[in-house]
């Protein structure tokens, strides 16, 4: 499904008749007027969405991810993590244009790296705290195991907690201590890597009939977890109906089926086949070169 049919960014003729107005001097502080110059500078005005995949491809500061918040706060996009919205961004998003189906989308979400790391830094106190908890457990476990039977089968069943000791007790004595603290603990480990979670966070976020920005989302990712994220993007592309805006220079995104690309290290940007893309035929070239090692 096609939710975003087209994204029309300011142009040149309308950047300088914004800054002609305000010539008068009453902007000449600025250093910087950020967003302002930065994708018409390689006359990038316009993205046409005809396919449910489209990806912004190009170097570091080659404006992929200005691009893409652009898009996220003039569509009014849900966004997780803070976005630093700069002195001019309103005036800049007053001259952007798009196209939408005739239902507008109730469901769109920009994801970026800052999301993820945020989800994976969560895990890691989670995983820490269940360290700290099953570092009890095994201490339980130990002072527990060393007393005479007798003393661990003792109940008197009108306290309850002499009940609650006793069903510790058997607990232990019905099970190794792994099995006892992983059966105490039940759900609350986490055992995931970095890479794994990551991989997690967008599985979870990802829903049906929705329009999803995504960030350079192989950050964190192994070549193999980048190969299962392409797979289930195109799998939510083609069978969810959602549709993804992604910036991003893996290889492995990069050859999405059916998906079209933005090259926006050229000048103009141009739309091209993944395998005419500069970095593609840097890794060519690397593993040709590399082809005899062993």
């Amino acid at each position: 499904m096609i939710i975003l049919k087209s994204f029309y960014f300011a142009s040149s003729s309308s950047e300088d008749n914004f800054f002609d107005l305000s010539k008068e001097g009453r902007m000449t502080c600025f250093n910087s007027y950020y967003p302002f110059r930065i994708l018409s500078r390689k006359s990038f005005s316009c993205i046409d969405c005809d396919t449910p995949i489209t990806i912004l491809y190009g170097g570091n500061g080659s404006g992929k991810t200005t691009a893409l918040n652009i898009i996220a706060e003039k569509l009014h996009l849900t966004r997780i993590a803070l976005y630093n919205r700069t002195q001019f961004l309103e005036q800049y998003l007053s001259l952007c244009s798009y196209k939408t189906d005739n239902q507008y989308p109730k469901k769109g979400t920009i994801i970026t790296s800052d999301d993820v790391f945020n989800y994976m830094l969560n895990v890691r106190a989670v995983n820490q705290d269940v360290d700290f908890n099953r570092k009890k457990l095994f201490d339980e476990y130990n002072k527990v195991i060393v007393k005479p039977r007798r003393e661990l089968l003792h109940v008197n069943f009108e306290d309850e907690k002499s009940v609650k000791t006793f069903d510790k007790n058997m607990a232990i004595i019905n099970n190794s201590k792994s099995g006892f603290v992983k059966k105490t603990m039940k759900n609350n480990v986490r055992e995931h890597s970095n890479g794994e979670s990551a991989l997690r966070y967008f599985m979870e976020k990802i829903e049906k009939n929705a329009l999803y920005l995504l960030d350079e989302p192989e950050n964190s990712l192994s070549a193999k977890n980048q190969i299962l994220l392409a797979k289930y993007i195109e799998d939510s592309a083609w069978a969810c109906d959602c549709q993804f805006i992604i910036a991003t220079h893996s290889p492995f995104l990069l050859a999405m089926k059916r998906s079209k690309i933005y090259d926006l290290d050229d000048d103009p940007v141009s739309i091209k086949k993944w395998t005419e893309l500069e970095s593609i035929k840097c890794y060519r070239d690397f593993f040709k070169e590399h082809e005899q090692d062993k």
